[in-house]
């Protein structure tokens, strides 16, 4: 009986709600309707599933994480058996979020069961970065340097980019000599006239890179110039990004404090 109240008070709301005010109104129908799910058609199945789903965005967006995390266990646990096959999109961005959701939750176990779901099931090499990607942040949020590190390295070897293993004081230098031949006798400001880079492989070999920035700093300082170089050599190659400035600011940083041209370094930051 209690569970046909709540099936039934959801129910009610939500058809008085309308579309205008359902978001409003989304936490008392959603937590109403999720008591009562195990009395769902499977008509209202789908409208039920994109009630949590927004319920757990929100959550996520005011920091929620344990509210967040039940929205889309429910979503995972409501969705049909194929819902990989039919409805890819749709299940990555969800399992992305519970993954999210579950670490910043300290479900730690949980987490990294569902990435490891993630993929399994994804179909593109792009899709795999993506989490790999947001695992390696998250360990950076957990001062998990090293983990985090590995996995972003393991990511960017996948898109045929490597790092040295052992980075010696020479191993910045021909990421420098590229940069020096790609910018003679141009005036800095260029820069600013570069295209925006539209490709998405290399956009994602950026993310990765700049995942790497903290991990490497900390856990493997001899890395940290190769990275922000290799940043600012993709910047040239292909166009600039919304994460180009972080290493245009740290090539300034080398430049005045490794290569003793201060004024040049200036000019980058």
């Amino acid at each position: 009986e209690r569970i046909q109240n709540h099936y039934t008070i959801g129910s009610v709301y939500l058809e008085l709600a309308g579309e205008e005010r359902t978001e409003e109104y989304l936490f008392p129908i959603v937590n109403q309707l999720n008591q009562g799910r195990a009395l769902l058609k499977e008509e209202e199945k789908k409208r039920f599933i994109d009630l949590n789903i927004m319920a757990g965005n929100k959550s996520l967006l005011s920091g929620a994480y344990e509210a967040a995390e039940k929205f889309f266990q429910i979503v995972e646990e409501t969705l049909p058996r194929d819902h990989w096959e039919h409805n890819y999109e749709e299940s990555l961005d969800v399992f992305s979020k519970k993954a999210l959701v579950e670490y910043l939750a300290t479900n730690y176990e949980s987490a990294e069961f569902t990435f490891a779901v993630i993929l399994r099931y994804a179909k593109t090499t792009l899709d795999k970065i993506s989490i790999l990607e947001i695992k390696a942040m998250l360990y950076t949020s957990q001062s998990k340097m090293r983990e985090a590190l590995d996995i972003a390295t393991e990511a960017l070897s996948v898109l045929k980019v490597s790092l040295p293993a052992n980075p010696s004081e020479l191993s910045p230098l021909p990421e420098i000599i590229k940069i020096k031949l790609k910018l003679r006798n141009k005036p800095i400001q260029n820069l600013l006239n570069l295209p925006l880079l539209k490709n998405q492989k290399q956009l994602s070999i950026l993310r990765l890179l700049n995942a790497c920035f903290a991990p490497s700093y900390i856990s493997k300082p001899a890395l940290f110039p190769i990275i922000a170089l290799k940043m600012v050599n993709s910047t040239l190659n292909y166009g600039i990004s919304p994460i180009s400035p972080f290493a245009f600011v740290a090539l300034g940083m080398i430049q005045g404090s490794a290569l003793g041209d201060f004024s040049l370094g200036y000019e980058f930051g």
